[in-house]
């Protein structure tokens, strides 16, 4: 190989070794010059994606060299735009902002970023869109965004892991004219994994191809003689493409094409045996990447929206005397238990989309972390404020001397019916504009979230119910014991009211 230095990426000899002692890829060595797009294909599991997460720094080989312009890569290569397989973008950022989130991490103002993100939304084809969030556009615009996102930096190496596979064949061919058109008016060097060979051939100046299995390696490099700029529907009837997919990378003596999943799992199979194989630790790394685990699912989450989990303390005595205090301080270490799981629970691919943007530490916590783990946050709040207002009044109507919950147990005592009910409405009342106070919080904060459509509020529904029935059916004189019962009915609804 010539001398490295004159190379834009230069991988020598890379070998990643996992914790299976298998090696994916083994002794590979690539390099891509200034302004050439090279493509890399081979069946899952040969370490593409492995090649492409050493290139930009966020995988060390375990033995190897990479160099970015003749220089040693250490740490993150910031030479280097990433676009990745999965929705990376960051689902509380409107689309203009993940546009910008790189300028905005280099301390680019404001208004200068919004600017020139409106321009590159523009020039995706996403004029007007800005405004939106992720999970308000479909999987092609997100795309779009995706490379608007990577492209607004600047890069001098653009480096894509199957950016277009999930897409639907129309709107691939699009957004790979888009992106050829794009790639044409500066030449960057770019770094394609793809499993489609037709899709390697029709927009690389050179193909890769990696053998199977572990300790992949290059088995097979071809210059594409086809003319700029193409059209990746239309040079695939260029003699040129046929000569290229057919004879000159050899694929009608091998198997039908890469890209075909299932007749390569047959061919492993059918090599292996036909039979289970072994699931590999390179593979479980992929599926663990494949896309952004939502935040509004998992079973921490989950747990977190039982409100029955958190009620059952409530009907034991200690729980009902216990104090302000203790009870204020037991929803601040459970809001804190769900802000750190919230941040445990971070999109490793939107994370480390975020450190190839050029994020620091600090600035991790403030746009990745903090954000992803508000809903874990606001998730335990409903439930929590809720119980620690329960708490209080409980308290109050079983071991204190003032407060609400005490003026109820003293009217109750001496048969003082409006009182007693006067006072259920104002806790009530009370407890509805909480929940709505931390309801409105939550709109305003997590705007970003899907919302599904409006349903009626069980807990205020129920809770208006209650009382009117009370209210129509209650006898001209009480007993004692009667009022003691509805006293308990009334808690037992104030429950359902805020476990909304």
């Amino acid at each position: 190989m010539p001398s490295l230095s004159k190379y834009a990426l230069a991988l020598e000899d890379v070998t990643c070794t996992f914790a299976s002692h298998e090696s994916r890829p083994r002794d590979t060595s690539l390099a891509i010059a200034p302004g050439e797009f090279v493509s890399v294909v081979g069946p899952t599991g040969c370490g593409k994606s492995t090649l492409l997460n050493v290139s930009a720094g966020l995988l060390e080989p375990s033995s190897g060299t990479v160099k970015v312009f003749g220089e040693t890569l250490k740490g993150i290569n910031r030479r280097a735009g990433y676009m990745f397989q999965a929705d990376a973008l960051m689902p509380w950022r409107s689309a203009l902002d993940n546009v910008t989130a790189g300028l905005a991490f280099q301390g680019v103002s404001k208004s200068e970023a919004d600017a020139r993100g409106e321009e590159w939304l523009k020039r995706v084809g996403l004029g007007g869109f800005g405004d939106r969030y992720p999970h308000q556009l479909s999987g092609g615009m997100r795309k779009r965004v995706a490379m608007g996102q990577t492209l607004i930096l600047d890069p001098d190496i653009i480096l894509m892991d199957e950016p277009f596979s999930a897409l639907d064949i129309q709107t691939r061919q699009l957004i790979e004219n888009e992106l050829l058109d794009l790639w044409a008016a500066k030449r960057k060097a770019v770094l394609f994994i793809t499993h489609d060979l037709d899709e390697a051939i029709s927009m690389s100046d050179r193909v890769v191809v990696l053998a199977a299995g572990p300790g992949a390696h290059p088995i097979g490099e071809f210059t594409i003689d086809l003319p700029r700029p193409r059209d990746v529907a239309e040079i695939r009837s260029h003699p040129r493409f046929v000569r290229a997919a057919r004879t000159d990378l050899g694929l009608g003596d091998l198997h039908p094409p890469l890209g075909d999943a299932d007749r390569n799992g047959a061919r492993v199979r059918h090599r292996h045996g036909g039979g289970a194989r072994r699931r590999p630790l390179a593979r479980a790394r992929a599926d663990d990447e494949r896309a952004p685990r939502s935040l509004h699912q998992g079973r921490q989450l989950d747990a977190a929206r039982d409100s029955r989990a958190h009620l059952r303390g409530v009907v034991r005595a200690r729980h009902l005397v216990e104090g302000r205090a203790g009870r204020h301080a037991r929803v601040f270490h459970r809001v804190l238990q769900r802000l750190h799981q919230g941040m445990k629970e971070v999109s490793p691919v939107v994370l480390a989309n975020a450190r190839m943007l050029g994020a620091n530490r600090k600035q991790l916590l403030r746009h990745v972390y903090l954000p992803s783990a508000t809903s874990w946050v606001f998730s335990s709040l409903h439930t929590s404020v809720g119980l620690a207002f329960v708490g209080s009044v409980v308290g109050e109507y079983l071991g204190s001397a003032r407060g609400v919950g005490y003026l109820i147990l003293q009217a109750e005592g001496t048969f003082d019916i409006n009182t007693v009910f006067a006072g259920i409405l104002v806790l009530t009342a009370f407890a509805l504009v909480l929940d709505g106070l931390v309801a409105l919080v939550e709109r305003r904060l997590m705007k970003w979230q899907p919302r599904s459509g409006k349903t009626k509020s069980f807990s205020r529904s129920r809770a208006w119910s209650a009382w009117s029935h009370t209210a129509r059916h209650m006898p001209s004189g009480w007993a004692r014991h009667r009022a003691r019962q509805n006293v308990s009915l009334w808690f037992a609804q104030f429950d359902y009211v805020l476990r909304g």
